[in-house]
């Protein structure tokens, strides 16, 4: 519908005259925009396997092709000031490693942890109780030592 004309009558109402009429041809829409081809990767987005080219993220963790389940799980996060520098850390612990991050996210350090000294981490969170509402967090400052590296190398190494 096209609106030719409106007008307005003694009373001050408006109201639509010859309202109608039909469109005679239909053109196309284009914004001329080209599309990338497939084998090009930005380069600020780094190095990507062609296997992942032009997957979302739900894409990865739907596919078969992919090894499911490569977020490595988070058993226990410590919160903690270190007794030997004075700085706060977080230091995540997985089934195959230990991350200890300075506040801004930066990586302070890692330890790999094999099967036997997985036992020993999950001995040593057994002297602690973590906060009710998150059961993996713990903090406060007897909980230091967790953000030692030395510490950790010197208790897989004694076992």
């Amino acid at each position: 519908m096209s609106v030719t004309g409106v007008n307005n009558n003694s009373n001050g109402v408006d109201y639509y005259k010859n309202t109608t009429s039909k469109a005679k041809t239909e053109e196309s829409f284009s914004l001329g925009i080209q599309e990338k081809p497939e084998e090009t990767c930005p380069k600020e987005q780094g190095e990507v396997p062609s296997a992942f080219w032009g997957m979302s993220f739900a894409d990865l963790f739907c596919s078969s092709e992919i090894k499911r389940n490569q977020i490595p799980v988070v058993n226990q996060i410590v919160s903690s000031r270190n007794p030997e520098d004075g700085e706060i850390y977080l230091t995540c612990f997985t089934d195959n490693k230990i991350t200890c991050c300075h506040t801004g996210g930066k990586i302070a350090w890692e330890v790999e942890v094999n099967e036997d000294q997985q036992q020993q981490v999950k001995d040593y969170f057994k002297e602690f109780t973590p906060y009710k509402w998150a059961k993996e967090l713990y903090s406060g400052d007897n909980m230091g030592m967790a953000a030692v590296k030395n510490f950790w190398l010197k208790l897989f190494e004694n076992n």
